[in-house]
């Protein structure tokens, strides 16, 4: 199924773009409480070219375009996004397609200012892109975040040149004084037809499979890998091994072959569901894989309106009327630490 992976050069780097934002003077106030302290929830949403009001020159077209995008567009499809998180209440957001760290910072705001308690708010929150990419990615917590790495990909083994890509966020997620390891992905869309670009995804599971790799080195205890992976949950290698059931695959530096094993609930779910609806089929590409000292107690799209219609599709955005919320549907975990 899979094709043969060639030799990976990594460019790895520390983006200290990493960010603290309290609504508190005091960082007590930002511990969460719940019954059972070792257990989080996590809902990972492509929001779908989240842009602010402000040109910075790396938006999509229509985004540049002030007849169709405005402010007052913004301001409205903001609320809607807190709103959201609110219902949701998870204790970590993970987001996909978010311009850049404006954005965050006014959702963060925004939050606070709905806040009826801050130490249930998302007081935690960091971002990462490249500098020349229009869209990123970004975690907002309850919990303490700390660690932030993000690593980017440079491959040059091919006669096309590598596209642009996003970059996998590597942080850590302190629940209780459990620790977390969070990476969140965005890999490369079909766009450009779906076996022209399956290089790419090729190349980016092979950036993860050495990631997990080097923190099972490390002693990592709780792994989760999240995000929009562009690709349906039976396109990876599926495996049936004592609670692992998809097995990422690649290279390491030393030309090693690399396998990492993981569980994704996708794989015994019904396939009449799905994150994302395109051409009349659903599509289960957006992913949470976990894997070490964590137990799933429960998992499912959160197909809900308003974000979604009353056939459980989503509620794309549109521009020229401002209305809607994303062409994604949010999926959304309970875990368990141990």
């Amino acid at each position: 199924m899979k094709k043969n992976l060639l030799f990976l050069t990594l460019l790895l780097s520390l983006l200290l773009l990493s960010c603290q934002h309290e609504c508190s003077s005091e960082k007590g106030d930002a511990a969460h409480s719940r019954a059972d302290s070792n257990s989080l929830t996590i809902a990972s949403w492509n929001v779908q070219t989240f842009f602010d009001a402000e040109i910075e020159g790396t938006e999509y077209e229509d985004f540049r375009n002030f007849a169709k995008w405005s402010k007052d567009k913004y301001v409205k499809r903001l609320g809607r996004l807190c709103e959201v998180m609110t219902t949701l209440n998870a204790d970590v957001f993970v987001f996909e397609e978010i311009e850049n760290m404006a954005v965050v910072q006014d959702i963060a705001n925004q939050l606070c200012g709905n806040a009826w308690s801050h130490k249930n708010n998302w007081n935690y929150a960091c971002f990462a892109k490249e500098n020349t990419s229009a869209i990123g990615c970004a975690v907002f917590s309850k919990y303490e975040l700390s660690n932030l790495k993000v690593h980017f990909m440079d491959i040059r083994v091919h006669e096309k040149a590598q596209p642009a890509a996003r970059p996998v966020m590597q942080l850590d997620v302190d629940v209780d004084g459990k620790l977390l390891k969070l990476v969140v992905n965005h890999w490369k869309s079909k766009s450009g037809g779906e076996l022209e670009t399956e290089i790419w995804r090729d190349w980016q599971e092979a950036l993860c499979v050495r990631l997990a790799d080097e923190l099972d080195a490390q002693g990592a205890g709780a792994l989760v890998f999240c995000g929009d992976f562009n690709r349906d949950i039976d396109d990876f290698c599926l495996i049936a091994n004592a609670g692992k059931n998809v097995m990422f695959r690649g290279i390491g530096l030393n030309g090693s072959e690399l396998k990492k094993e993981f569980f994704s609930p996708w794989v015994d779910m019904d396939r009449d569901s799905g994150s994302y609806y395109y051409d009349g089929n659903w599509e289960r590409i957006d992913h949470l894989f976990i894997s070490g000292n964590l137990q799933l107690s429960g998992f499912c799209a959160k197909a809900e309106e308003p974000w979604c219609f009353s056939d459980s599709r989503p509620n794309a955005y549109k521009i020229y009327s401002g209305e809607g919320y994303s062409d994604h549907v949010p999926v959304m975990c309970v875990l368990t630490l141990y």
